[in-house]
């Protein structure tokens, strides 16, 4: 009880700002109306706000009555006043109305879009930088660019905090490198980007990296040959032996000996569950990430593998 006073006082200090002009005052207004904090929710009362604060140059505020608008929610449909209001606040520096007018041309407008998508995205819009990617792959031919494309798959990738999104995009960055897109093909990139894809539950990443550890363990597939695998971690041990393996051996043979690694932990090797668990712990550009509670769980599974 306490706290929903505390709500109501805090709605009626942003409510008088309002009253008195304050464009900020009026863009948080329409918030709590949409959200229904410290008041009961109000569609129509948060596009009246968001308007009023536009209409005084809040980039915020027009970039949610574009939202509203385009929706149709809290006031009738209009697409020529949300396309307005999106480039209102993307030509004032709002990055997510960049990334939506973006997408509001990627049919009509392609080149157009690409311009907003890639502002966006170089802002750190991880969903500006996939839609942006996936237009420079499937788009029209005077728009692709595969390299561009990779480049983009991989920010959006390393910058959303999504797990689901993420895997997505992971998923998408591992079949460019399966199938040599935007880069030379590279079989293990691809495994390694399916694999994080699939330990983030992504179904189609997970049957891929099924199929791939069945043809690692049965060694049909010359690619995936065990032996090779071998062969790259007793190099990589020697190369480690003569100074700090992260400087001094070669990337590709590091990556060699990381896919044995990861192999492995595929079959539930439990001292290769345990490799894959530091490198989340240090956060080693082989897994793309820092997470304590990646870690742990693959500590955990190198505990029942035991």
């Amino acid at each position: 009880m306490a706290m929903a006073q505390s709500d109501y006082e805090s709605f009626l200090r942003v409510q008088h700002a309002a009253a008195q002009g304050d464009a900020n005052a009026a863009s948080n207004l329409g918030i709590l109306y949409a959200r229904g904090d410290g008041v009961l929710r109000d569609l129509h009362e948060a596009v009246r706000w968001w308007f009023a604060a536009a209409e005084q140059g809040n980039t915020r505020a027009a970039f949610f009555l574009a939202q509203a608008l385009h929706q149709g929610e809290g006031a009738a449909k209009d697409a020529e006043q949300s396309e307005r209001w999106y480039r209102f606040a993307a030509e004032r520096g709002e990055v997510a109305a960049q990334r939506d007018l973006g997408i509001l041309y990627l049919v009509d407008r392609p080149v157009e879009a690409a311009s907003w998508l890639r502002l966006a995205a170089e802002q750190g819009s991880p969903g500006a930088a996939f839609r942006l990617a996936t237009l420079l792959c499937d788009g029209s031919q005077a728009l692709q660019d595969h390299d561009e494309a990779a480049r983009w798959f991989h920010r959006a990738a390393e910058q959303d905090d999504d797990p689901n999104l993420r895997a997505n995009w992971l998923w998408e960055l591992a079949q460019m490198h399966n199938q040599g897109i935007g880069q030379p093909r590279c079989q293990s990139e691809a495994v390694r980007l399916a694999g994080l894809a699939a330990d983030q539950g992504h179904p189609k990443a997970q049957q891929f990296v099924k199929r791939w550890a069945s043809e690692f363990r049965t060694g049909s597939n010359p690619e995936h040959a065990p032996h090779r695998l071998v062969e790259a971690e007793r190099a990589f041990q020697r190369a480690e032996q003569e100074g700090d393996a992260n400087k001094s051996a070669p990337v590709e043979l590091e990556d060699r000996w990381l896919m044995a690694v990861f192999a492995a932990s595929r079959e539930l090797y439990a001292p290769a569950q345990l490799q894959i668990g530091r490198l989340y712990r240090q956060g080693h550009r082989f897994v793309m990430m820092q997470s304590d509670e990646e870690a742990a769980q693959w500590f955990r599974r190198a505990g029942i593998g035991k």
